[in-house]
């Protein structure tokens, strides 16, 4: 067993930053535990967020943490909860359970319940501390860190929220066990999205350990995670509110959001964002940025680690539709698509240090047509 801390530092942090810290194989009661009676001894109140997957899975632990005086909410799963409805009813639990501006919460689970709490955290009272603990991939190396928080609305993907960091992100690699393989799976796509646009080493990683990943080895999970929580690291720390160079973590997002807009979240974030970079590649090789090869390495990665890298069939002869749902997208501007274009494997193309591009409408219709026809239609 070892844990690896790494101390993230931005603006808006305190002066000492937080802490992230990497279990490899402990699973967070412990933890909890020790968070527990640090709280008591300080005599400050705490409450624990969770989702009903997680409930599932830990219900016993979860029954001893209740036991021990916490409250535990449970929340439904899945992207289409994480909207103000649910957003109020964390605020109503925790006012119902005393608990106030000196208190912390705590988030148990994947991206929804961080982005949920952090949100919660960053308004209730104007502001209070709260804990993240991810539970899937994409949480441990992308949501956690950065201190982005908000919901979805119906008029696209977190369109509301606040920055508001976390004290601390415990990271327990033996919450991955549990996942279900598509879950997994899918969560490889910010993986991937880390390697291609800051680090070609782990792009060449990743490739030569397709085996390592998909049995879940966990020396192989635990520098691949550190390595991701290191380049969100970096960024974030240049560029805290995005105003510039933070924009390239959105590579794949732009065209991801909308598609998963549109299909109500039946596509999954990691689906819908692995499609995303595989059409902004496209634009990247078309608009003369990328060449052809890396084009075609980046479809192969995607294809190596099981996502999706071409637009699904209910989106055949609807492509302005993405483009309408795209300007739903917090980067767009007066009716013009912005994306984060990548320039090779590792590097993404500056634009003037803005690291955005712009698409009229009909340049992006062309570009998508275009690449709908270099990759046909995904079955489903």
């Amino acid at each position: 067993m070892s844990c690896q801390k790494i101390t993230v530092s931005t603006a808006s942090a305190s002066s000492t930053g937080y802490a992230v810290l990497i279990e490899d194989s402990s699973y967070p009661w412990e933890y909890l535990s020790k968070l527990h009676e640090k709280f008591r001894k300080e005599k400050k109140q705490v409450a624990l967020i969770t989702d009903s997957n997680m409930k599932r899975c830990y219900k016993a632990a979860l029954d001893e943490l209740r036991d021990e005086g916490w409250p535990i909410l449970a929340i439904a799963a899945g992207e289409g909860h994480k909207n103000a409805a649910t957003k109020e009813k964390i605020e109503t639990f925790l006012f119902k359970n005393k608990i106030t501006r000196s208190s912390t919460v705590v988030a148990l689970g994947g991206g929804v319940v961080g982005d949920l709490v952090g949100f919660v955290a960053a308004t209730f009272m104007r502001g209070i501390s709260w804990q993240s603990l991810p539970s899937s991939i994409v949480a441990m190396v992308d949501a956690s860190i950065g201190g982005k928080t908000g919901i979805d609305t119906p008029f696209g993907k977190n369109l509301v929220g606040s920055f508001h960091n976390p004290k601390e992100v415990y990271i327990s690699l033996a919450l991955l066990s549990t996942l279900r393989e598509k879950e997994y799976r899918n969560g490889f796509a910010e993986v991937a999205k880390h390697a291609l646009i800051a680090d070609r080493a782990l792009y060449q990683f990743l490739k030569k350990n397709i085996e390592n990943i998909q049995r879940r080895d966990m020396k192989t999970l635990q520098a691949i995670v550190r390595k991701n929580v290191l380049i969100k690291k970096n960024v974030v720390t240049e560029d805290e509110r995005e105003s510039g160079l933070r924009r390239i973590l959105n590579f794949g997002h732009t065209v991801g959001h909308g598609l998963e807009w549109l299909s109500a979240f039946k596509l999954s974030h990691g689906e819908a964002v692995s499609i995303g970079m595989a059409a902004e590649a496209y634009f990247s090789y078309k608009l003369g940025l990328l060449s052809h090869a890396d084009f075609q390495r980046i479809v192969e990665l995607l294809s190596c680690l099981g996502l999706r890298a071409s637009m699904p069939a209910w989106s055949h002869g609807k492509i302005p539709e993405p483009y309408k749902a795209c300007l739903l997208d917090k980067k767009a501007s007066a009716s013009v698509f912005c994306f984060s274009a990548i320039q090779s494997i590792g590097r993404m193309h500056a634009a003037g240090g803005e690291y955005l591009l712009h698409l009229e409408r009909r340049q992006f219709l062309l570009l998508m047509r275009d690449f709908c026809g270099q990759l046909p239609f995904a079955k489903t």
